[in-house]
């Protein structure tokens, strides 16, 4: 029996290997570039429009007071529209 010749050469194995890389490469590439130009598209779709900040010219505290102000006021004049809603019960009562 003479020497067989291989079915496939080391050489041709090899080359068979880095072609087998460079296609699974290319296609991992082109996998991410789409999951990338998804994500770009998410992200628009979701993005929320950024507004300038606007410098702070109210305070905390000031605000808490106008608050107690207006509070006051309108209990006092509930208490006044009460008062004038007794008189005038009593007076169309008694008149």
């Amino acid at each position: 029996m003479g020497e067989q010749e291989p079915l496939l050469t080391r050489k041709e194995i090899r080359a068979m290997k880095a072609k087998d890389k460079k296609t699974a490469r290319e296609k991992l590439q082109a996998t991410e570039k789409e999951f990338e130009a998804k994500q770009k598209k998410i992200s628009k779709f979701f993005k929320r429009e950024r507004k300038e900040l606007k410098p702070v010219t109210k305070s905390r505290t000031e605000e808490n007071e106008k608050v107690k102000e207006r509070g006051s006021i309108l209990n006092k004049l509930i208490i006044i529209v009460a008062l004038l809603l007794v008189i005038m019960v009593l007076a169309i009562f008694y008149l």
